[in-house]
């Protein structure tokens, strides 16, 4: 983080999560890193939802599960609705 100037005082950092381990954990630490960080960030989470889960498939939405997961660590979490898309624009993620 010092070598390469990553995060500057009053920056504000925005992390995507998608519900897997990697983007939990790298919200976890940049939370963590707030407590003996020589600077001050605010940092927010963010999940798009894309509207692939439905009612249907049991379960919680996944935007929930997130909130959830997070919601322990102080971690705040939007859930971002994403523009509609027809079934055949939908690709890979």
């Amino acid at each position: 983080m010092h070598d390469y100037g990553m995060l500057q005082d009053g920056d504000r950092v925005l992390v995507a999560v998608s519900g897997g381990v990697d983007s939990a954990v790298l919200a976890w630490v940049l939370q963590m890193w707030l407590a003996k960080a020589p600077i001050q960030y605010t940092l927010q989470a963010v999940y798009i939802d894309n509207g692939f889960w439905t009612p249907d498939l049991g379960g919680e939405p996944p935007g929930r599960l997130i909130t959830a997961m997070l919601e322990p660590f102080g971690i705040d979490v939007a859930v971002i609705k994403a523009r509609p898309l027809r079934e055949e624009d939908r690709t890979c993620y």
